[in-house]
């Protein structure tokens, strides 16, 4: 990536920190959108490299888990600077791994809160829309307890609430594990409205 202004690696990794949250309340209206790839993509992966014993060009295929006969649709990618059979594997590996189990793009705008996060950061993302978590106000706070303004569905383990003030700061708050759907959270901390 180029994002920090000079060639850089994105991590791509388990368990990676959030760096961002975004909600309805920071995704500008009518710019969130989910496409599916429904495009015939790629069932085998050949990706060219230099044999750093022969100095010759070399290859290695992977083809689509699963996969039974012969491939019809082949992507053919040279990757530069790399002299290793495992470092070209594992590269052809990525790329068909994100053809078969990332068929879904979320894209979305927002203000300037988007300026901390840059190409492979991990975001938590909410949206009504397609019911990842759900959006409402609070209507009043007693101590750990927050009554919302719509009932919400738990989901029996850990829950997690952020309150968004006003002038667009967040609190991230966890909630003790319930089931059914609920207006009133009770908080593993009291919410302070003033910070």
């Amino acid at each position: 990536s180029w994002a920090p202004g000079k060639l850089s690696v994105v991590w791509d990794r388990v368990n990676a920190s959030v760096a961002a949250a975004f909600g309805m309340s920071n995704i500008l209206a009518g710019t969130f959108q989910v496409k599916y790839l429904t495009d015939q993509l790629a069932d085998e992966i050949i990706v060219d490299y230099l044999d750093a014993e022969t100095w010759e060009s070399a290859s290695v295929r992977v083809t689509a888990p699963g996969l039974v006969g012969v491939p019809q649709r082949v992507t053919q990618i040279t990757l530069q600077g790399c002299t290793s059979n495992a470092q070209a594997l594992k590269y052809a590996r990525v790329v068909m791994a994100g053809n078969v189990y990332r068929r879904r793009r979320i894209t979305w705008e927002t203000d300037a809160e988007g300026f901390v996060c840059t190409r492979g950061d991990v975001v938590r993302l909410s949206h009504d829309l397609t019911q990842w978590d759900y959006s409402g106000r609070l209507v009043s706070v007693t101590g750990n307890a927050v009554l919302l303004s719509r009932a919400v569905p738990r989901s029996g383990g850990v829950d997690h609430l952020t309150v968004v003030r006003p002038d667009g700061t967040q609190t991230h708050y966890t909630a003790v594990p319930g089931s059914g759907d609920d207006e009133v959270l009770t908080l593993n901390q009291p919410v302070n409205l003033q910070d």
